[in-house]
């Protein structure tokens, strides 16, 4: 079992490197390289975040196990087409966000195809595979700024075409699901009372926190090469790091720590870090003409903790919830909402910065997350109480 998990392994990885460096290559390369304007800075955001958002959610409901291979293999030879027409294409023309979209899309296509193997498979590759996704959020960009440093646009393209290849070779030699019913999955719970299940009106407080925190969080990384232009000396491999340095979070937390950051404290801690974070960096944005590369990577270092300190507190409050329907439904909502945020995030981003600036970008979300958690907290112990 474990030589055929590792199969899929492969793939996982490969995939996730090819995707990292696109992300990066394309930021940096188009819109830093080329001074994209911050309205196509947030289309291209879109192309990546709102494509994978949208067709994880859509490839979970409808790829079933037994047909996962077959799918992995067309989306990988259709990636590899839409590269080599990344590889030829006028990079000044906006079919290269057609281009992206669908690049993402196909990514979250062979993601998800991997998933459902494991699924009636195996639930320990399962788990294994979840913490692979989460290492390669970490270390993927930082590999792509490394290597988009030393490799052209043109190259890169070039490369990618050679990881899906070999992905194409791995996913050959994975042996199809017999079967579409899933393994028994015990979910590991940290929270076991009933009380928020008792208080169902605190999830709507939770939903709407939810949406607040992802739509400010994509604005922020959809304008990172906004940013990147107010420092100087900057590179390919420091814009890399940046975005890796915020999933460390993601990686660190999620993988090790979870157990220690399931009160609910946390949750409205994370708003008020990320909300005072933000209005500091947008006040110094607005009185310094250049910015240290130092203070951009404490503050994604910073802002992805905080980040994952609010999801996972949020996902282990979903999870105490007994009836499992219930809480599938409410984890199926949380998806909507990232797809709604992470869309509009990305594409108001750049009319938000043309209209009012990076500065008042960063001060302004900054204020509506410190406020978002304040009034969260305030409403979830309101409703408590006239519970009592």
């Amino acid at each position: 079992m474990i030589n055929k998990n590792a199969r899929l392994y492969t793939v996982q990885v490969l995939s996730s490197l090819s995707i990292w460096i696109t992300l990066v290559c394309c930021f940096w390369e188009i819109g830093f390289a080329q001074n994209l304007s911050p309205i196509k800075l947030g289309l291209m955001s879109f192309s990546f975040s709102g494509a994978m958002a949208l067709f994880n959610a859509f490839m979970t409901v409808l790829v079933k196990p037994i047909y996962s291979k077959i799918i992995m293999l067309v989306t990988l030879a259709i990636d590899i087409v839409l590269y080599i027409l990344l590889y030829t294409a006028n990079l000044n023309k906006s079919i290269i966000y057609v281009y992206i979209f669908l690049i993402a899309a196909c990514f979250s296509s062979v993601s998800i195809s991997k998933d459902k193997i494991f699924e009636v498979t195996s639930l320990k590759g399962a788990d294994a595979s979840e913490k692979i996704f989460k290492f390669m959020r970490f270390i993927g960009p930082i590999v792509g700024g490394i290597i988009v440093e030393f490799l052209n646009f043109k190259n890169i393209m070039l490369l990618n075409v050679i990881l899906l290849f070999l992905s194409i070779l791995a996913v050959l030699t994975v042996e199809n699901p017999l079967m579409n019913i899933e393994l028994e999955k015990t979910d590991t719970k940290y929270i076991t009372s009933d009380t928020y299940e008792k208080n169902a009106n605190v999830f709507h407080v939770f939903l709407v926190m939810a949406f607040v925190i992802t739509i400010t969080i994509q604005m922020i990384d959809a304008q990172l090469v906004s940013v990147f232009h107010l420092i100087t000396n900057v590179s390919a491999a420091s814009f890399g790091l940046c975005i890796g340095i915020s999933g460390i979070g993601v990686f660190l937390i999620s993988s090790y720590f979870e157990k220690y950051f399931v009160t609910e404290l946390f949750l409205y801690i994370g708003f008020l870090a990320m909300g005072i974070l933000m209005i500091f960096a947008g006040s110094y944005f607005a009185s310094h003409q250049t910015i240290p590369l130092l203070l951009i990577f404490s503050m994604f270092l910073i802002g992805g903790l905080s980040w994952q300190l609010i999801m996972t507190t949020q996902e282990n409050i979903i999870k105490s919830i007994s009836n499992r329907k219930k809480m599938l439904t409410l984890f199926s909502v949380i998806g909507v909402i990232l797809i709604l945020s992470y869309s509009l995030g990305a594409l108001s981003s750049g009319f938000i910065v043309n209209k009012i600036g990076i500065a008042a970008l960063y001060t302004w979300g900054g204020y509506a997350l410190a406020i978002t958690g304040v009034l969260g907290k305030i409403i979830v112990t309101t409703i408590f109480l006239k519970s009592n």
